[in-house]
């Protein structure tokens, strides 16, 4: 599991975050972020109707943050696609992670070493970001 880490602070500073997901425009969309802290797990944002996006979501507050984990999972359903494409859809995906509001606005791209598989059929791609919030 290849985990990145966001700084924060100490303070009372909103931490946000917004998810881009860049595909075949015909691609559905099922994305969501996930806060996991104190063995509990609370949904931050969702994309809506399809959508290529996570809207700008508060994450909490900087302090009550510490070593939280954030988990984005998406799938992207090709069957509206030319199936032809979907291959293409797979090598070329690019997911763009966006958080503000700790010691600097950081953006993060969807890695090799990431989670991201296919489905047998290549009709769906499956992937999931792990980004711990780090108090520095």
């Amino acid at each position: 599991m290849n985990v990145v880490k966001y700084p924060i602070e100490d303070n009372n500073n909103q931490i946000y975050i917004s998810v881009n997901i860049i595909t075949n425009d015909a691609a559905l969309v099922t994305a969501d972020v996930n806060l996991l802290i104190n063995d509990k797990r609370h949904l931050i944002g969702k994309s809506e109707n399809g959508e290529h996006f996570i809207p700008k979501s508060s994450i909490g507050i900087a302090n009550e943050l510490a070593n939280g984990l954030l988990v984005i999972d998406a799938v992207i359903d090709l069957r509206l696609v030319d199936k032809e494409l979907w291959e293409n859809c797979f090598k070329n995906l690019s997911i763009k992670y966006i958080l503000e509001g700790g010691k600097e606005k950081k953006s993060y791209q969807l890695l090799p070493e990431d989670y991201k598989y296919k489905s047998d059929t290549g009709e769906k791609i499956v992937t999931k970001k792990f980004i711990r919030l780090r108090q520095v």
